[in-house]
């Protein structure tokens, strides 16, 4: 069997096992038993990824100034209902309209303006009065704030917050930043901020419980230090550092103390002041936000069989040599194979783990910039070619690659990400033609 031949029945034979697994009457059958029977599980991992997501970008909003309408898990609100007669025989299972969580649930904005009541009265009063602000066009003072490139204001309102949160160790997640950093001119001091104190918050949820971050069987309960809690974390440059805060928003918080420029002291040495209108048995209002954020996004679950089979007729769902879906998908894994083979030609002299290595730096490459409804690499796209070439080679160069070897590569598949991308994109707009007007 020729390679070509070889490379097409594997093709089709991976476009059969997701139609199976996803697409199919069947696969939608089957999975919706699969979530009832697991939705325990379900429930504590939307909790535990929510939370913490939630969390890490408050850090955003309080310290940085990036409006949380603009901060993706702030718009992971939807409204599902029923297609119209018509749109279910074209094959929409279920219409799906996003939403700003901030619109659809307007207590979290009274909630928000208390949490920052918290944090101006937890710190000096001369914060706002000294530090320059974030500009934003026909509203800002001109001198007297500044104006983020798009690249750096995608950075710091997404793509920093979803690298962290990536199932990588700090030194992957470190190399990502320092990559960043170089490419967009960003400040050092502003990524290791927010690197130290995304860290914090990972292992708060895992090794040092607080009253309001916390799962049993998960977290480990520490010895309080007085009112506060010993909390390990670690710089860019993984120097091991220990934070003592007495609740969650202090280190959420502490961005005004840690970037602000100005002379920060705390209020009082003491207690920390209280706010009205914020309940204190929920420690501030962060928990009441991430909790009605969770519980949305816990709620569409049970819908996900027919989301992620959607946009599918009944013929399409019953017979795999008729699912539009499945070949969509035939021509990603293609565009996967013809990205490997451009790798295979530049290192195929090398042992097959490193050939893997580069593999995967030039598969992630593709999926930042082409993948649909991907948050976090949106950065990525706002950046231009050169800035993306510096990134993605500081990145890989930084995980141990060979940056010789790297700037070929780049070269090489950006090349052809931009030759056979459309194609796969044009296919898809088709699919959603049917739905549109």
């Amino acid at each position: 069997m020729s390679n070509l031949s070889k490379l097409a029945k594997d093709i089709l034979t991976q476009k059969y096992n997701y139609w199976r697994k996803a697409l199919s009457q069947d696969a939608i059958e089957n999975n919706f038993f699969n979530i009832y029977s697991t939705i325990d599980f379900i429930d504590f991992s939307f909790d535990a990824t929510i939370f913490d997501s939630v969390f890490s970008s408050l850090v955003m909003g309080l310290s940085l100034g990036v409006p949380l309408t603009e901060i993706p898990v702030f718009n992971m609100c939807f409204n599902i209902s029923m297609p119209s007669p018509e749109e279910f025989a074209k094959g929409k299972l279920l219409d799906v309209q996003p939403y700003s969580c901030l619109d659809k649930y307007p207590e979290i904005g009274s909630m928000l303006s208390d949490l920052r009541s918290y944090t101006e009265t937890h710190f000096s009063q001369n914060i706002a009065e000294t530090t320059v602000s974030k500009a934003y066009y026909g509203k800002s003072v001109y001198g007297q704030s500044y104006y983020d490139p798009p690249d750096v204001r995608d950075l710091l309102r997404s793509t920093l917050i979803k690298e962290a949160k990536r199932s990588t160790g700090p030194a992957t997640t470190a190399a990502i930043y320092k990559a960043l950093i170089k490419a967009t001119e960003l400040n050092p001091d502003i990524a290791d901020y927010v690197f130290t104190l995304f860290r914090a918050i990972e292992r708060i949820k895992r090794e040092a419980a607080m009253n309001e971050y916390m799962w049993t069987d998960m977290t480990v309960v520490k010895e309080e230090a007085g009112s506060s809690v010993e909390v390990d974390t670690e710089n860019l440059n993984l120097e091991k550092l220990t934070m003592k805060p007495d609740a969650l928003s202090d280190v959420q918080g502490g961005g005004f103390a840690d970037v602000a420029i100005a002379d920060v002291s705390f209020v009082a040495d003491g207690e920390v002041p209280e706010v009205e209108l914020v309940p204190h048995e929920s420690k501030r209002a962060e928990v009441a936000i991430a909790d009605i954020i969770a519980r949305e996004a816990k709620s569409r679950a049970e819908f996900t069989p027919l989301l992620v089979a959607n946009y599918q007729t009944a013929e399409e769902r019953s017979d795999f040599n008729k699912s539009r879906r499945a070949d969509a998908y035939g021509l990603s894994r293609a565009i996967y194979a013809i990205i490997k083979k451009d790798v295979e030609s530049l290192v195929k002299d090398k042992p097959p783990f490193v050939r893997n290595q580069y593999n995967v730096a030039a598969q992630q490459l593709y999926s930042r910039l082409t993948r649909p409804g991907g948050w976090g690499n949106e950065s990525y796209r706002s950046m231009d070619l050169d800035e993306l070439r510096d990134a993605w080679i500081e990145e890989w160069a930084g995980k141990g690659l060979d940056r010789g070897v790297l700037e070929q590569l780049f070269d090489k598949v950006y090349t052809s990400i931009r030759q056979v991308a459309p194609i796969r994109t044009a296919y898809k707009l088709g699919i959603m033609s049917r739905y549109m007007g």
